[in-house]
């Protein structure tokens, strides 16, 4: 395949020459909707993703509970976008302080969502996109210590899908 081209094409590498792509260290994001993701492998570039898949988990219309855990089993192999671009949250009442959710894989920690009052910011381990395998298991953690106010937490993930 051609290298992608054009207005609106983002390319992350690990090199600093964009015009001799490595194999498995360069990738190439459109800002088409729903965005493309390409990567340069096997001496080619390859079409990764092209389609947003929303996943929301609702921790229910009151306080989550210490440590309460909410999980989905992948049925395939997704993408989750650096800091969890294109994902959101919607509370019905803000925290006291700030708190956070953790993001975890199989029992590991990729990220968080950190809520303090009403504002929600996301991150991703190192800041990277983070990689959700066929058959594993994708959830999330609320915290130790329950917010006195907090309520009404839905976390929705922007997950790409791999092909």
């Amino acid at each position: 395949m051609a290298a992608p081209t054009g207005q609106g094409v983002f390319i992350v590498s690990s090199t600093s020459q964009i015009s001799n792509p490595v194999n498995g260290n360069t990738w190439a994001l459109t800002s088409s909707n729903p965005p493309v993701i390409w990567a340069y492998y096997n001496n080619q570039w390859n079409l990764i993703s092209s389609a947003y898949v929303f996943l929301a988990f609702d921790f229910g219309s009151g306080q989550p509970t210490a440590s309460q855990t909410l999980g989905f089993s992948a049925p395939q192999t997704f993408l989750l976008p650096a800091n969890c671009v294109g994902s959101s949250t919607n509370l019905v009442t803000g925290s006291s302080a700030s708190i956070n959710i953790q993001i975890e894989d199989n029992n590991s920690n990729i990220g968080n969502v950190n809520i303090n009052g009403t504002s929600v910011t996301y991150n991703t381990t190192g800041g990277l996109a983070q990689t959700i395998s066929n058959n594993t298991l994708l959830s999330l953690v609320a915290t130790a210590s329950p917010d006195a106010t907090l309520a009404g937490v839905r976390i929705t993930l922007a997950l790409l899908e791999l092909s």
